[in-house]
């Protein structure tokens, strides 16, 4: 009896070890099941990036780069999932996940953005967090007034405006735009009023607001605020009114021309001072057809008018005339502009683009300047542009028609459609309203992006110097990257990553080209080689890989101790590093990973407007011959992925034979 209860005992234990094991087996698989496991909380993440400025122009952008790594080995940690945000502009992806060596890249711009500012972009996985500000300017504010001077007491009042413009001088519409007046004064917009007023720019980047002078005589300073600056202008109020009511502000006169201009002074109630001394200055051009004379008095007759005659130069440029009574000053700028127009020339930039995806559009501005026949810019302009030949995919132009300005320049954007066209085979025309005959043309490409990265050497190579004094211990191998779309059309401005690993090593040995014939190398009965004559070529004993398997930079069971073959017969270490031979298969451990770090290059280059970009492969002297570099690269743009890898021998200079024997063994 005592015996079936034992056994029973023992039964009844056995099935609970058994239910307990089962339930824990649930468990683990549950954890093998696929599932992504939680970023490790000793992740440290990192983010660099190729600007830290950014223009407020929406075709600018900067790459960022996230590195996620062990904080306390510093060993990469890939497929971790890494959220990004920002305190403004436009992420491009928003979640990345990280590759095998720990990194992921995207796309930062400032999009919609017009406001300068710093922007705080964060990466966090997990509990782990890192911000990088990058700065967005370029917006400018500018404030004009109608009258320098108002009187006081009298509701004397002045239109104030502003204009916005971002960092390519687009005009910035429905941007909050605040008025202070230093002195107090009055100011009414949109049916507000008040000693400060906020004002909305329109379509055209402006916005207007009234002042009007109350009883404080002094310089009054009216200060825009909005997107990140300011603007200011200064209006005198004085107990007189001395404006120049001839001709209006910013009225467009021809190069070479001559007109009147006209200051009136009143007192307080208006009537007209007489005999006043009034003082003309100006920026451009000349008075009392003297050529030269860049200021003139005049006094003020019954009526208190002061006038004098102003030729304009033969340069299309604003001017700016003052008259001062030494109390009273009033400023009129005279827009002078060729009024001929015979030249256009037009271009596009960018000239290659990618097709619009989504939301995602590509764009290209398309400026046309117009010129008289002496070259001078003409404003005033209206220009009519037009797609004269495309792909079909949705492609436009907004504008269609622009307005030179005071440089001659018109500017109208063309957005890219979803399909790709030939090369050159997309056609704008642009043309003078006033004169149709005066028309020019203009071609871009839409390409697919990045489709071919190619890599390139070269047979030369240099010799790198350090040290003090500096002793030639290096080489350095030269490099190209060429970076195309699908039509050939060079991709410019393209960060493409590289990266460099030591595929394969040789054991071997170099004997000097003067001993020639029947030398025993190496000793010790290892073997016996004859030296070539010319001691062009090393002799090599055995081919090995890299050792980092696993390409993680640690040293892990397993991997110390090369294995390889060499012709037909398997690889074996003979003597040096690794020790002397142990078997017919593999080597003895030495502690390290071989053959380790031998190259560097840099992490990034950025491709010109061919698509090129160029590096150098440094290494010191006693690889030479010793070991095979693979070296890849890849460049992400508007999301696409290309990539490419060569594998390329050290080599070196004719001129050092005989080479060193080999650092990883004979």
């Amino acid at each position: 009896m005592k015996m079936r209860l034992l056994k029973l005992c023992a039964l009844l234990c056995m099935s609970l070890f058994v239910f307990g094991c089962a339930s824990g087996g649930d468990g683990e698989g549950d954890d093998q099941g696929g599932t992504t496991p939680p970023p490790p909380s000793v992740m440290k993440i990192d983010m660099t990036t190729d600007k830290v400025n950014l223009d407020t122009s929406a075709d600018d952008f900067a790459e960022i780069t996230i590195t996620t790594r062990d904080i306390n080995t510093n060993g990469a940690l890939g497929n971790i999932d890494v959220d990004l945000s920002s305190t403004a502009g436009i992420l491009l992806p928003s979640l990345v996940t990280t590759n095998a060596s720990g990194t992921a890249t995207l796309r930062f711009s400032a999009g919609p953005e017009k406001s300068n500012q710093v922007v705080v972009v964060t990466a966090s996985s997990g509990t782990s967090s890192k911000d990088l500000p990058i700065t967005i300017s370029g917006t400018t504010l500018t404030l004009n007034s109608d009258n320098s001077s108002l009187l006081a007491g009298v509701d004397d009042s002045t239109t104030l405006t502003v204009d916005a413009r971002d960092a390519n001088s687009n005009p910035v519409s429905s941007a909050a735009i605040t008025l202070t007046s230093a002195l107090g004064n009055r100011f009414a917009a949109g049916g507000a009023t008040g000693t400060s007023v906020t004002v909305t720019t329109g379509a055209n980047g402006t916005a207007t607001a009234t002042l009007t002078a109350l009883d404080t005589l002094g310089v009054d300073t009216i200060t825009a605020s909005g997107l990140g600056t300011q603007a200011a202008v200064t209006v005198n109020v004085v107990n007189a009114r001395f404006v120049f009511t001839e001709p209006a502000e910013k009225t467009t006169i021809p190069v070479e021309t001559t007109t009147s201009l006209t200051v009136t002074l009143t007192d307080a109630v208006g009537t007209p001072i007489n005999g006043q001394l009034v003082t003309f200055t100006t920026t451009g051009g000349y008075f009392d057809n003297v050529s030269g004379k860049t200021s003139t008095t005049a006094l003020t007759n019954v009526d208190g008018l002061a006038t004098v005659a102003y030729t304009a130069s033969n340069i299309a440029t604003p001017a700016d005339i003052t008259a001062t009574t030494g109390v009273e000053s009033d400023t009129l700028r005279l827009l002078v502009a060729a009024t001929d127009p015979t030249q256009l020339s037009l271009q596009a930039s960018p000239s290659v683009l990618s097709p619009s995806i989504g939301d995602v559009s590509s764009f290209s501005t398309i400026t046309a300047i117009v010129r008289d026949p002496n070259g001078q810019l003409v404003s005033g302009e209206t220009v009519v542009f037009t797609l004269v030949a495309g792909p079909g995919g949705g492609e436009s132009i907004t504008p269609g028609t622009a307005i030179t300005d005071a440089s001659g320049t018109a500017s109208v954007s063309f957005v890219s459609g979803s399909a790709t066209s030939a090369q050159d085979s997309v056609i704008i025309q642009a043309v003078v309203q006033s004169k149709p005959a005066i028309y020019a043309e203009t071609e871009l490409t839409i390409g697919n992006t990045a489709t071919s990265i190619v890599i390139g050497t070269t047979n030369v190579i240099s010799e790198e110097f350090a040290g003090d004094p500096p002793l030639a211990v290096g080489y350095a191998l030269p490099f190209s990257i060429l970076v195309v779309d699908i039509n050939g059309n060079a991709i410019p401005n393209a960060t493409v990553n590289l990266g460099a690993y030591p595929l394969f090593f040789y054991t071997g040995y170099e004997l000097d080209p003067f001993d020639v014939g029947g030398v025993e190398f190496p000793p010790s009965g290892s073997g016996v080689f004859t030296a070539k004559e010319d001691g062009s070529d090393p002799i090599r004993t055995g081919k090995f890989r890299n050792e980092d398997l696993n390409r993680n930079g640690f040293l892990e069971m397993g991997e110390d101790g090369a294995i390889g073959t060499y012709g037909d017969v398997d690889a074996i270490w003979y003597r040096g590093s690794e020790g002397t031979q142990a078997d017919t298969t593999s080597g003895m451990p030495n502690g390290r990973l071989d053959p380790g770090g031998v190259v560097t290059l840099p992490i990034t280059v950025v491709t010109d407007a061919d698509g090129l970009a160029a590096f150098e492969l440094k290494y010191a002297k006693g690889f030479g011959n010793w070991v095979d570099i693979e070296i890849s690269a890849s460049t992400q743009v508007f999301g696409d992925l290309s990539s490419t890898k060569i594998v390329v021998p050290l080599k070196v200079l004719y001129g050092d034979v005989p080479y060193p024997h080999s650092p990883f063994g004979f």
